[in-house]
């Protein structure tokens, strides 16, 4: 497998594209050279097997999508009530609309985890 931590980062990030505009069936190698704009046969040197990207993209996803520790610590010091759960919900939205392919290519995942 080789080494290449960059073009690896953006071959992830081809790959949680596709998987939002194609779904889970469309997310091939091929596909993924193809966003990328690399050479066909590219993501096969950086991905042991179809698996291995789908966990890797999971990974990137929850680093992209996750909350803002700062934000997360205000909203611990409100009182536990139901305006608290609101605003973790509202903190929830801000973060998909501003990544909304992410978050598609997350649930995207998450159906072809349940297939």
């Amino acid at each position: 497998m080789v080494s290449n931590p960059g073009r690896r980062a953006a071959l992830v990030d081809a790959g949680v594209e596709v998987l939002a505009r194609e779904g889970a069936r469309g997310l091939t190698f091929r596909a993924v050279d193809a966003e990328a704009g690399v050479p066909v046969g590219t993501a096969s040197n950086y991905f042991t097997d179809r698996g291995d990207l789908l966990r890797q993209i999971d990974t990137r996803l929850h680093v992209r999508l996750a909350p803002d520790p700062d934000v997360v610590a205000g909203l611990m010091t409100r009182p536990k009530d139901r305006s608290l759960v609101t605003a973790f919900m509202d903190d929830l939205m801000a973060r998909a609309t501003r990544d909304r392919t992410g978050y598609l290519a997350l649930m995207e995942l998450r159906l072809e985890a349940t297939r």
